[in-house]
């Protein structure tokens, strides 16, 4: 996708849009998905397949760039309060497991940042709100924002130098 002139123009003036974090945010979002499904795969392989090696570290790899993704999606996400919890179970390579997710509603869109055991602590004043099963998937890069806007809408973010201006 490409990246829409009129969020060129807020980057060069510092200001974001609710719908450009939104729209940055979802791309990391299903850019680390990608990368959890690909990581999963050469687990799966690495498992069950007999003589399976990963010379070359794929697992790994896919893993690293997954947290990057979701650390980006974190930056992203950091100027909004989150609504609530959700409590949801996920299902992965080990199984059914039940997680706590940041629930945050950002440019019409939702995310879950998952919580660490413990964390909900910090978040004392929000209510948990149990979903059922939670089943997410990736998306096609060229449907998303480009990791190199998303990381000018993020260093933008971390400067602080930035005004949250009314969608275009």
């Amino acid at each position: 996708m490409r990246t829409p002139k009129d969020y060129k123009k807020h980057i060069e003036k510092k200001e974001i849009t609710e719908k450009m974090i939104s729209d940055c945010a979802y791309s990391m979002n299903k850019r680390a998905k990608n990368m959890r499904d690909n990581q999963r795969a050469y687990y799966v392989r690495r498992k069950y397949e007999h003589g399976f090696y990963d010379y070359y570290h794929n697992e790994r790899e896919y893993k690293e760039k997954k947290e990057y993704y979701y650390s980006l999606k974190k930056i992203l996400l950091s100027p909004f309060k989150a609504t609530c919890i959700h409590s949801a179970i996920t299902e992965s390579p080990y199984g059914l497991m039940k997680d706590l997710y940041l629930f945050t509603e950002v440019g019409g869109r939702t995310f879950h940042q998952p919580l660490n055991e413990g964390e909900e602590v910090q978040y004392k004043d929000l209510e948990i709100i149990s979903i059922g099963r939670l089943t997410t998937y990736g998306a096609d890069t060229n449907d998303l924002i480009s990791v190199q806007f998303t990381k000018k809408v993020v260093e933008l973010i971390k400067s602080g130098q930035y005004t949250i201006v009314e969608d275009d």
